[in-house]
């Protein structure tokens, strides 16, 4: 009797004490809080401090919906299951992953929908904890974090913005009340897939024999590389007329897919790359070192925002019917199907245009493409500037968000996202990283045509410059502009200039209100 009490009461013991552990490794400030580990210290980030920790359980990241096979800004740098991605990218983001999961005990786990905007804010509206990040278009990055209850990156342990791996542009140019919200880095590949960029078609060069070779575009951007002059709009938009062919037909145009002439355009753009030419040449909103939003700016101080969106419409705005310059925005829909894989993508593979401005993720797209194609940088708006700028699709170039939580939980937040970061990057894992396969294997390796495109894919990830109004919408400032080059309607013409007299100033107000600065 006396044995079966003892056995009784040892076997009450037991299950109050496995019922502790239990209840501690399920709840906040368990082993979420974070248990000292010994991994070698070279697997470990800077910002680490040396502190090698343990978590539970996942690290689980709320993303956007894939489409197809094929398709650019797929989720493809994040977990194995299910990647639509080149296999060196699945092999890269496997070993990153297996390697966070062995020295960290966490697993890396996506969570797709086709609404992850609505998702996240009922998430973060609702206190609800199931989620580690969010990977969202920058944009809606932004947005949610307006909203606060996001996690200030930059103050936040175990982040250490200031390292390579993380883009310097988006901290210094995206900051909100000086806090930073968003993060991109080398754990992201769907960022470089929105870099905007202009191709050119070699064979279509070759063909029309006015001089221009792919030779002489390289040497003209390099001419440009922190000195006047260069590879410019005008220049650009001079070469698409010289290299069209064929005079327009309403009823047989050029971008019909059973188009059967011989005619060609010159360029192939959409209105969105006005907005590209204004950040390119420098007009971005800046924090002053007291904290104060400084409102537009730009790297060619003698000229106004209205002077540059006055030189970006010359160019776009003033178009007639003529086969140098095919506005996309205005013919996609008019094509069953995805438009913008037949007529855009479509179109230049099929020698129907010079020039095309898009975003980097053709590159990859088009990498079967019989005839040969280069790649150049955003062009110069003015002659005066002496850097090259290149931007990003806010809507389709990707971010991470954190979701501000109770410590334990954003300590592990913060710490996992580093580790992503630092072992996606070339300066830890060299060859195998997540950085080196996205840029060697799938830009370089089999979608570049020669040495010379490297070098400008270098020039165009290493001048990345970021819009706060643009990336927000801010005043509707897209819309704005889109218009001005789209619409020859006279009211805007003939008060083109009163409106953007004080654009400046009115921008400048409402980020002051937007961050809370006023």
């Amino acid at each position: 009797m006396m044995k079966k009490r003892r056995m009784l009461a040892l076997l009450l013991v037991f299950s109050i004490v496995l019922v502790t552990v239990l209840l501690t490794g399920c709840k906040p400030g368990g082993e979420d809080e974070g248990e000292e580990t010994d991994v070698p210290e070279e697997d470990l980030s800077p910002a680490f401090g040396g502190q090698a920790l343990r978590f539970s359980g996942s690290f689980t990241v709320l993303t956007e919906q894939d489409r197809s096979k094929g398709q650019a800004f797929n989720i493809v740098d994040l977990v194995e299951k299910d990647n639509l991605g080149d296999s060196s990218i699945v092999d890269a983001v496997a070993t990153r992953n297996d390697l966070i999961k062995k020295n960290f005990g966490v697993t890396i786990k996506r969570e797709a929908s086709n609404q992850a905007y609505n998702d996240a804010l009922q998430a973060v509206n609702t206190g609800n904890d199931s989620y580690d990040a969010f990977m969202l278009g920058i944009t809606n990055g932004l947005q949610i974090s307006c909203g606060g209850a996001m996690l200030d990156l930059s103050q936040a342990d175990y982040i250490d913005l200031n390292q390579e791996w993380w883009d310097q542009g988006v901290v210094e140019n995206l900051l909100l009340a000086g806090s930073a919200y968003i993060a991109v880095g080398d754990l992201l590949t769907v960022d470089k897939d929105g870099t905007w960029c202009v191709l050119f078609n070699k064979d279509n060069l070759s063909e029309m024999n006015k001089g221009l070779t792919d030779e002489k575009l390289y040497q003209l951007v390099k001419d440009g590389i922190g000195k006047q002059g260069g590879w410019t709009l005008e220049y650009l938009m001079t070469q698409a007329q010289n290299h069209s062919k064929e005079e327009f037909n309403s009823d047989n145009p050029i971008w019909e897919t059973d188009y059967q002439g011989s005619g060609k355009y010159g360029i192939f753009t959409q209105g969105e790359a006005t907005t590209v030419l204004l950040q390119a040449a420098g007009y971005t909103p800046t924090i002053a070192d007291q904290g104060n939003l400084s409102g537009v700016k730009s790297n060619i101080m003698s000229t106004s925002f209205a002077d540059a969106v006055n030189k970006v419409w010359q160019n776009f705005g003033q178009v007639s019917n003529s086969t140098w310059f095919l506005n996309l925005d205005t013919v996609v829909g008019k094509v069953e199907g995805d438009g913008w894989q037949i007529i855009a993508r479509g179109g230049f593979m099929a020698n129907k245009a010079t020039f095309f401005v898009t975003h980097v993720g053709t590159i990859n797209l088009i990498r079967d493409m019989k005839s040969d194609f280069g790649i150049l940088p955003i062009p110069k708006l003015y002659e005066t500037e002496t850097e090259y700028g290149n931007t990003i699709q806010y809507g389709n170039g990707h971010c991470y968000v954190v979701p501000s939580r109770n410590d334990s939980l954003n300590e592990k937040s913060a710490y996992i996202l580093e580790a992503m970061a630092f072992y996606s990057s070339e300066e830890y894992f060299g060859e195998e990283s997540l950085n080196y396969a996205y840029y060697m294997e799938v830009l370089r390796g089999k979608a570049s045509r020669d040495d010379a495109s490297w070098e400008m894919l270098d020039l165009i990830f290493e001048t990345r410059v970021y819009d706060f109004a643009c990336a927000l919408d801010v005043r509707n400032i897209n819309s704005v502009l889109r218009n001005s080059m789209e619409k020859l309607e006279s009211n805007w013409t003939s008060n083109r200039d009163a409106n953007l007299s004080g654009f400046d100033t009115s921008i400048a107000e409402e980020l002051e209100n937007l961050t809370g600065k006023s």
